[in-house]
């Protein structure tokens, strides 16, 4: 074979190499934002059924805004109550029609 037939085909093994390399790439950073956005709905909805359990087993909700226990009721709507859930967190859930 001569050099330029080697060197040819030298050229286009990099560059398939480099191709398979970005492709790999692009594909494992879309499978962390995946896990990621997976991770954030698990956490969204377990904090979403703590409020609903905690509105649904306290007999009488009143606003609690200076104990530093979590869950609480921050604030109570018409239709809604604002319950704490985490730190930075407030959870809307409406009011069951039969209260």
């Amino acid at each position: 074979m001569s050099t330029q037939r080697k060197g040819f085909m030298l050229s286009q093994i990099v560059i398939l190499s480099f191709s398979l390399l970005g492709a790999m790439m692009l594909w494992v950073g879309s499978q962390m934002h995946y896990q990621t956005m997976q991770k954030r709905e698990y956490i969204y909805w377990s904090h979403k059924y703590e409020a609903i359990n905690y509105v649904r087993r306290t007999k009488k909700l009143q606003v609690d805004t200076q104990s530093n226990k979590l869950p609480r009721v921050v604030m109570i709507d018409e239709k809604t109550y604002y319950v704490k859930v985490s730190k930075d967190l407030n959870v809307r859930v409406p009011k069951i029609s039969n209260e």
